[in-house]
């Protein structure tokens, strides 16, 4: 779990340092290894890397493992028991030293931490932010946060320059208090551990649906296909045929010239005789004149190129076509396991193969829809709780999802409020709305949702009509008369 304590058996748990003169950029490693890099500082535990990260113990000790493997980091020796080299405080570590500050100005040690998770945002949750676990009972989430007071309450540094650092200082501190205030009442603790559950399980679904499609091979490409050749045109040590393909354009130009060749004798009785006849005594010509500029010829060489650019063009189709099949069955398997999101990804990376195919696109949207029906619950779960904390932009996107795997007009409405509030993509709140307005024409709340979103992309001709088809609904509802007179003024 992530913020978890080690058991304080392992208190004299060897503890690890940096190897010095070691070229970090040149390690082949990823970014969660460098993250977890970046926090030992000193002589650090593998305790403290597993509050100042937020990962399990089990995931700290394999890096670890990688990372002394690579000779970066060695094991320094015994901790020593009641000797702590660092103030702890779950998402990050507060080096002792921060606490001795020259005049109140903000450490090397309090910028990072405060820049990190500044950036890490709502990426981590209360527990971890707070550096507690979930089990943790109320006086360690005060004490965590009373330690936090005493390091970064901004009345600490009332008149230091911070610089580009007071921004991002207060708004991590006042994610503190909003934390604490939290965790710390039994009935908002059991409300937002319910949100973290719901997030949980909706966590893969979310994943497929923010994440672009997967980096693949050069599209159409097997690892068994043969690279497009550097040039169509063969090498010059390639002797050209003396003799065109039957199938070349001197070829078809012979056989054609062939064709229209008089008979010198033909029967009398041939109609087509009679015809040739019947036009020379008109003056016509009997056949259709040549064209005055020649046809092009094509070398040997070039018609090589020809031919080679289409045995590619063919082998690119087939590779095309194996990885469509491959990507299909794919799916089906995932389905047949019922893990609808992994159908879902196979099935997309499929159409991404065959854009026209609009059977694969319509088995697609019913996968999304399937996987979104089995959490429709869990999404609008989240929804209401983040809509109440202000988190419009997740509120958005939970109702659209609670919507698509349970389609109803208010949660249609929902999403497309929570868009057009979080200055979202109001092409995307309109079609939403409409959507809405679709399954509750009679709704006067999803009208003048639709309106609102019209008046915000300057449509003042439509967002009036809608207003107009509200306030029959309502006639007597305040915010439609006034939405109808912001939007008569130009002013909405």
């Amino acid at each position: 779990m992530a913020g978890e304590r080690l058991d304080d058996d392992d208190a004299d748990a060897t503890t690890l340092a940096l190897v010095s003169g070691v070229n970090v950029r040149e390690l082949p490693i990823g970014p969660l290894e460098a993250f977890v890099l970046s926090r030992i500082e000193g002589v650090t535990s593998r305790d403290d890397l597993v509050i100042a990260t937020g990962l399990s113990s089990t995931e700290i000790a394999d890096i670890v493992a990688r990372l002394i493997v690579l000779g970066v980091v060695v094991e320094a020796g015994r901790r020593v028991p009641g000797g702590p080299t660092t103030m702890r405080s779950g998402a990050h570590s507060i080096p002792l030293v921060a606490q001795k500050l020259a005049g109140g100005e903000l450490s090397l040690e309090q910028q990072g931490v405060l820049l990190d998770l500044d950036r890490r945002g709502k990426s981590i949750d209360h527990y971890q932010l707070l550096g507690v676990s979930r089990e943790a009972d109320a006086k360690e989430i005060r004490a965590a946060y009373y330690e936090l007071v005493r390091v970064y309450h901004p009345d600490r540094f009332f008149g230091k320059a911070l610089g580009g650092y007071e921004a991002p200082l207060l708004r991590v501190f006042s994610r503190f208090t909003e934390a604490y205030e939290t965790l710390r009442r039994p009935d908002s603790r059991a409300e937002y551990d319910r949100y973290l559950s719901a997030r949980q399980r909706t966590k893969e679904l979310d994943r497929y649906f923010r994440e672009p499609l997967e980096e693949l091979a050069p599209v159409g490409r097997s690892p068994s296909a043969a690279p497009p050749p550097t040039s169509l045109v063969p090498p010059a040590s390639v002797p050209p045929a003396s003799v065109p393909p039957a199938s070349s354009p001197e070829a078809l130009r012979s056989s054609s010239s062939q064709s229209f060749r008089r008979p010198s004798s033909v029967p009398a009785s041939d109609p087509e005789a009679r015809r040739r006849a019947l036009a020379r005594k008109l003056g016509l010509p009997s056949v259709p004149p040549r064209s005055s500029s020649p046809a092009p010829t094509v070398s040997a060489a070039e018609h090589a190129g020809l031919e080679l650019k289409r045995r590619y063009e063919e082998r690119l189709t087939q590779a095309r076509s194996e990885q469509l099949a491959h990507y299909v069955s794919l799916a089906k398997a995932a389905e047949e396991r019922n893990d609808l999101v992994a159908a879902a990804n196979s099935l997309r990376l499929a159409c991404s193969l065959a854009p026209g195919n609009l059977e694969l696109a319509g088995d697609l949207a019913e996968l999304e829809r399937r996987a979104a029906a089995a959490l429709w619950e869990s999404y609008l779960e989240r929804a209401k709780y983040a809509a109440v904390e202000g988190n419009l932009v997740e509120a958005a996107e939970a109702y659209e999802r609670a919507a698509l795997g349970q389609p109803h007009a208010s949660y249609f409405e929902r999403a497309a409020f929570y868009t057009l509030e979080s200055g979202g993509d109001l092409k995307r709140a309109s079609k939403l709305a409409k959507q809405a307005v679709a399954l509750a024409p009679n709704s006067a709340k999803c009208r003048l949702t639709l309106a609102q979103i019209y008046a915000g992309a300057k449509l003042f001709e439509s967002a009036l009509a809608e207003l107009e088809r509200a306030r029959v609904l309502e006639p007597n509802q305040p915010l439609i008369k006034e939405w109808i007179q912001r939007v008569k003024r130009g002013d909405a």
